[in-house]
């Protein structure tokens, strides 16, 4: 029988070739991770998440769920009242403003909206890191005529602190990043 002996080294990456990353993995990983720093925004004291998509695909195959919104939240209480949110993440301002979404994904999103007589945010995050962005914005989808929105008109939409947590008012049908969390320091 043949055998060959290999010599077991330590692996060296040279700095000139950084590895490389599929494309669609990293933005899958950016996304999750967007995701899981907006969750976090929820206190669980007042809100219940109820759905978490996955956004599971596989050779064009996938649950009609994967085209929801991330997230269905209730808020609890008396008071109670549910609504869902599509987070994206995006490193820099693209033509003029952000593009969050497909004209198809919006549509889809209403049709959504109509029929859970719900209402629906998008929640983007801009700048920073996923799991940190130096910027958020909350948008009504009611708002929203397509996937790209204009820097002028994100401005009405910007959280003002990001070390607050979300609060919902449900008259106003309005989610805010207003909410000092019960464990936070003040």
């Amino acid at each position: 029988p043949l055998t060959t002996s290999v010599k077991a080294g330590p692996i060296q990456l040279s700095p000139e070739k950084p590895v490389q990353t599929d494309p669609e993995t990293d933005a899958k990983e950016k996304g999750n991770a967007f995701e899981k720093y907006i969750v976090q925004k929820f206190d669980q004291n007042y809100f219940q998440l109820l759905e978490w998509q996955g956004d599971k695909i596989v050779n064009g195959i996938y649950p009609k769920s994967t085209m929801h919104p991330d997230l269905l939240v209730r808020l609890k209480g008396k008071e109670e009242a549910t609504f869902a949110v599509e987070c994206k993440w995006r490193q820099n301002y693209f033509k003029g403003g952000i593009e969050f979404a497909s004209d198809e994904q919006v549509k889809r999103y209403k049709t959504f909206m109509l029929e859970k007589k719900i209402p629906v945010f998008i929640v983007v995050g801009l700048g920073g890191k996923a799991e940190a962005p130096e910027k958020v914005f909350v948008i009504p989808l009611e708002r929203v005529s397509s996937g790209q929105i204009g820097t002028s008109e994100l401005t009405h939409f910007l959280q003002k602190d990001l070390k607050l947590g979300f609060f919902f008012d449900k008259d106003a049908g309005k989610l805010t990043m207003t909410h000092r969390k019960s464990n936070q320091v003040k």
